[in-house]
């Protein structure tokens, strides 16, 4: 979860937050999105389409504990688009977020089939290679 969670977060930060064109801005959310398309890429773990559900389970989560730490505690909001005081863009990007989720899980389910397809290519070769150098 916390893998796909990191491409959400990330994804939503430099679409809809991020103002910041230092190197700060690209440490934030950045690394952890370099960390999951490398290990998606070189690992053979499997990634199912129905692992979103899991970044659903916290897309509400945090939608509702940006909604008591605002209201409740009566703080400040921690990113202006999740500002409680406007609700309705508020809920505009929580829906927003709703829908992000299993779009980037599709993407992600995607990205794990090219490469399962690539490397089943590449053992074919492999195997091909085999047969003529024993040759």
């Amino acid at each position: 979860m916390t893998s796909f969670t990191s491409m959400v977060t990330f994804l939503v930060y430099y679409i809809l937050i991020n103002n910041d064109d230092s190197a700060n801005g690209l440490l934030k959310h950045g690394i952890t999105f370099i960390f999951f398309i490398s290990h998606l890429g070189l690992s053979r773990k499997p990634f199912r389409i129905l692992h979103c559900y899991l970044s659903l389970i916290f897309v509400f989560v945090y939608v509702i504990i940006t909604v008591i730490y605002q209201k409740g505690f009566r703080q400040m909001a921690v990113y202006d688009i999740f500002d409680w005081d406007n609700a309705p863009n508020a809920v505009l990007y929580s829906f927003f977020l709703v829908v992000l989720a299993p779009v980037t899980a599709m993407a992600c389910f995607a990205l794990t089939l090219l490469r399962d397809f690539v490397s089943q290519k590449c053992r074919k070769v492999d195997e091909e290679t085999e047969k003529f150098d024993s040759v």
